[in-house]
């Protein structure tokens, strides 16, 4: 089921076509327990995210730009552009993801805080962890603001 809701993932709209995303699949208790402490500092909650360490999957979406070099030795990644990229390019692979685990029956949380020490994440040097997703069975998907809140006519 996972390589399927990746492949989802895979199908997402992409700028330029440079699919700048690459996926960590964290299975480490060890790796999990510091993304935890990476959350707990940014919530500044004492549990911080428990769901890094007790969900059935959790993935790292990073934008990665690693793959140009690997084509084209003398491409210039360091452009901002290349990152805006890599970065909305990560968050339609990951919402493509959350969203095909949930048309399964799964469900899922992004972790966002695990933005303030890639590092930690498994991300290397020429990637940025942009968000973590955890996910698995029987979660309580949080209530959102109604559509009718959120969608003006012809107007703001």
């Amino acid at each position: 089921m996972l390589e399927q809701i990746i492949t989802a993932g895979q199908m997402a709209s992409t700028s330029s076509y440079m699919q700048a995303v690459s996926v960590i699949r964290v299975t480490d208790p060890a790796k999990r327990a510091a993304i935890r402490e990476i959350s707990r500092q940014r919530l500044q909650r004492q549990d911080g995210a428990p769901l890094c360490e007790n969900c059935a999957e959790f993935l790292v979406f990073c934008a990665d730009a690693s793959r140009h070099l690997r084509l084209a030795p003398d491409a210039q990644i360091d452009w901002t552009e290349v990152m805006m990229i890599g970065a909305v390019d990560t968050g339609i692979f990951a919402q493509n993801v959350l969203l095909t685990a949930e048309s399964l029956g799964l469900g899922g949380v992004f972790i966002g805080s695990l933005r303030n020490d890639p590092a930690d994440a498994g991300a290397h040097s020429r990637s940025a962890a942009r968000r973590g997703a955890a996910g698995g069975h029987a979660w309580v998907i949080p209530t959102t603001i109604p559509a009718s809140v959120r969608v003006c006519r012809c107007r703001w």
